[in-house]
């Protein structure tokens, strides 16, 4: 027995010596140990063999009593070298975020200050673009396939997916997009059409403005919209939608062309009779209405954003009433999407704003989503006017876009941003009802899942990825979404980011370091959440 214990001890001394020693310098200090005594801890790890290069017997027998040495990967061998334990986390984030540090820092963790080092346990990046050769253990702030979602070409054509596998209509929440891409331009010609015609019949009925002719051609396009299943393609084949007589007489405004058209097109057709035109006006889009969940949003101008599929922050965005516009303007090849536009915002003190809307997804297979309980608005710098569509400070409203406006730095609304807290104040004492609690907030957290559901498994299991999604509101508070933003800014801006970013990057850090009960603002999203319906 004194024997066994004696060459326990002694493996012991010969397997863990080295590493002891070098544990014993400062946990935080960066300076290598020399690389000579590197290269014998990696000798003393193996038992010692006989002069064969074999395991005697009772080597052997002390193999399997004692614990065998942890196997070291390119991470270990650098905490040894640096002097580190083992145990202790290490962490890398590129760019200027000081509370997340603070709160890594805060719980032991060791910060490595070259942001070019693959030696990490945990790295957070502002790009998208995901690094080579990670090890499985290793934690990064994004998903391989991010741009599924974040990217708004691809979220586009990934919503489209609900429909036939859960039976969720994306137009309930997803403003109508096309990219520029083949068929899809065929599509949104037809739309831009068949909104069009409807807008004719709107004006007919609202301001008792149009011509007959004009009115009854739209009677015709809408009635053959009601009739289509389709929701994405409307046309059959190759066929358009709308015959070029047809968009002639709705787009024309010569009366002359208009009626010469018509005659022309209509020769020996019935059509609605002048007397009956008001009530054939309304009962169709009355049809409308119960058929396209947009009908409100698609207001009477028809008007269309036109955004590039990649870009952020308000970059190259046009809005257009023109198709023809619309056709030019996206000629060049960017990844381009036009969308339409929602026509009838919510409104305060006569301004557009938007909500910014913090989500964090921790896993995709199976589905794991925490939403932040506090957001914020985000202003235009100028009050609202449909009528002009060329001033963007009247329709954007990314903070990158408004500080460039001379009316920024004097606008009643200080940095053009509200924190959630002021628009439930709001809320409450406009309308006498906590909307936010009971119409809003559920809304977005629906659209949130669903969105998440549409791109299936983003990829990797020790990754996260934190997400900014911007929604709108209409007069009806239907709430919409308008894009989702990986690496959202984390900046302290105004007042009110400054406050709520510092709060966020401090409770991300409790959810991904869990397991522990405390989240901070963030709440798990449900994953039995209903359809979502527009009044």
């Amino acid at each position: 027995m004194k024997s066994y214990t004696q060459s326990h001890k002694t493996l012991k001394a010969q397997l863990f010596s080295p590493i002891l020693k070098n544990r014993q310098q400062s946990k935080n200090s960066l300076s290598p140990v020399p690389l000579k005594s590197l290269k014998s801890v990696k000798r003393s790890q193996s038992i010692p063999r006989n002069s064969l290069g074999t395991l005697s017997m009772k080597e052997k027998n002390l193999s399997q009593i004692l614990p065998q040495p942890k196997k070291l990967n390119s991470l270990d061998t650098w905490k040894l070298a640096n002097g580190i334990n083992l145990r202790t986390k290490v962490f890398i984030v590129q760019g200027s975020y000081p509370e997340l540090k603070k709160s890594l820092l805060d719980k032991g963790w060791i910060e490595n200050k070259d942001p070019t080092s693959s030696n990490f346990d945990l790295l957070w990046v502002r790009t998208g673009k995901f690094p080579n050769n990670l090890m499985d253990s290793q934690v990064i702030n994004h998903f391989p396939n991010n741009v599924e979602i974040s990217a708004k070409w691809n979220l586009c054509e990934n919503l489209r997916k609900l429909k036939p596998l859960f039976g969720i209509d994306p137009n309930t929440f997803f403003p109508r997009c096309f990219r520029i891409f083949g068929k899809e331009v065929n599509d949104l010609e037809d739309h831009f059409k068949v909104i069009k015609a409807a807008s004719v019949l709107k004006q007919f009925i609202s301001n008792n403005t149009g011509c007959y002719e004009k009115v009854a051609t739209a009677i015709v396009v809408c009635r053959r919209w009601l009739n289509c299943s389709n929701s994405v393609s409307l046309r059959a084949g190759s066929v358009p939608f709308i015959t070029g007589s047809e968009w002639k007489i709705i787009s024309s405004t010569s009366l002359l062309d208009i009626q010469v058209e018509f005659k022309k097109h209509f020769a020996g057709r019935s059509v609605a009779l002048p007397n009956e035109i008001k009530s054939k006006s309304i009962q169709v889009l009355e049809d409308i209405e119960k058929h396209d969940p947009q009908f409100h949003m698609n207001g009477m101008k028809d008007i269309w954003i036109v955004k590039p599929g990649r870009k952020s922050r308000g970059r190259d965005i046009a809005l257009f009433d023109n198709l023809e516009a619309i056709k030019k303007y996206t000629q060049n090849p960017q990844k381009w999407i036009v969308q339409k536009y929602i026509e009838n915002p919510m409104l305060i003190d006569r301004k557009k704003f938007d909500i910014r809307q913090w989500v964090l997804v921790t896993n995709t297979d199976p589905l794991v989503v925490w939403i932040y309980n506090s957001c914020y608005l985000r202003f235009t710098v100028e009050n609202y006017d449909i009528s002009n569509i060329d001033n963007l400070f009247m329709h954007l409203t990314n903070n990158s876009i408004s500080k460039n406006s001379k009316k920024f730095k004097v606008s009643n609304i200080e940095g053009c941003m509200w924190h959630v807290r002021e628009f439930k104040d709001y809320l409450i004492s406009n309308f006498s009802e906590d909307i936010w609690s009971t119409k809003l907030f559920p809304q977005i957290k629906n659209i949130v899942h669903w969105s998440l559901r549409s791109v299936g498994s983003l990829g990797r299991k020790n990754s996260f990825e934190v997400l900014g999604y911007d929604f709108m509101i209409d007069t009806n508070f239907n709430v919409w979404l308008i894009e989702v933003n990986s690496s959202p800014a984390m900046d302290y801006s105004t007042p009110v980011t400054t406050e709520l970013v510092k709060e966020v990057l401090h409770d991300i850090v409790k959810v991904i370091l869990g397991p522990e009960p405390e989240t901070g603002g963030f709440q798990r999203l449900e994953t039995s959440l209903q359809k979502i319906s527009k009044k």
